[in-house]
């Protein structure tokens, strides 16, 4: 919780997402983790943090479906909806997610795979920005097992 208090001290947008083990869904009655929930409601919610993970995330035959995977971001306005998949035989689905921006990068100099390049050359920019109606544009696919 020091480094989260850390990284939102300097103001800057901060995205803090894993498997925490913390089932999201029952944080008002937590068990022995209530300790902890209480800590991230008092010290981490009131920079304007939100857990963006609404559904269940994790099954295991014989118990309720519960919230282990987390996603928060003191930003919410530029994530997109989460969506929890199921993937194979995984007792955790997959969690996806966009991340807009309001400004797409052209350069691609930073790119040291040729090919990566050549592709990224290959994108409509034009018509990528305008899908989200001007005010952000997704840029990047975070998927989490």
């Amino acid at each position: 919780l020091d480094q989260w208090e850390q990284a939102l001290a300097t103001g800057k947008e901060v995205i803090v997402l894993g498997d925490c083990n913390l089932d999201h869904l029952k944080f008002d009655s937590a068990g022995v983790l209530q300790p902890l929930v209480d800590l991230m409601m008092q010290r981490i919610y009131p920079h304007g943090v939100v857990q963006c993970v609404k559904a269940p995330t994790h099954s295991w035959p014989g118990r309720a479906p519960s919230g282990l995977d987390h996603i928060y971001t003191s930003v919410p306005d530029k994530l997109s909806q989460v969506q929890a998949k199921v993937c194979g035989s995984s007792d955790h689905k997959i969690i996806l997610a966009t991340r807009y921006a309001k400004n797409i990068r052209e350069n691609f100099r930073y790119c040291k795979n040729a090919h990566t390049r050549t592709l990224m050359r290959k994108v409509s920019w034009r018509r990528l920005t305008r899908s989200a109606g001007g005010r952000y544009t997704p840029v990047k696919m975070l998927t989490w097992l």
